[in-house]
């Protein structure tokens, strides 16, 4: 099975926004789609990204990777943590774009959490250097 990566990038608000207009008007203007790719991830600067992630938040990604939870409270379980902290750490990867959390449709109100996108890595692109991170095994 081939590796699939997400790939964190950082770009000022400012830059961001002259490479999105420019991006625009070129698609505009050829009549084409501009599609995002889902493996991509930008943000602002790292501490915006050193502010979002922490070590309980990688174990909660390669949890969901790995084991597959049909649930938050099952995923908690699984990480050893509390409900609300992990619903918390969800709701912010969520957010960010990590995962999605889906409506299971049953009476208790369950949601499932997944990856936005079926990576096995994180590559964290800094200015002039690259950081991987491997989504490996987890302990249950």
């Amino acid at each position: 099975m081939k590796s699939k990566t997400l790939k964190i990038t950082f770009e000022a608000w400012e830059d961001f926004k002259d490479r999105t207009r420019s991006e625009l008007k070129e698609v505009i203007k050829s009549k084409k789609r501009l599609i995002q790719s889902p493996d991509v991830l930008i943000f602002a600067s790292v501490a915006v990204y050193q502010k979002l992630m922490s070590e309980q938040k990688y174990m909660i990604l390669a949890a969901i990777h790995n084991l597959k939870p049909t649930s938050v409270y099952q995923l908690a379980k699984l990480v050893g943590r509390d409900f609300a902290n992990v619903k918390k750490d969800c709701d912010s990867l969520a957010a960010a774009g990590f995962i999605v959390i889906e409506d299971v449709g049953d009476n208790r109100n369950t949601k499932l959490p997944k990856l936005k996108f079926k990576y096995d890595s994180i590559e964290v692109h800094l200015p002039n250097m690259v950081y991987s991170h491997k989504l490996g095994n987890v302990a249950a």
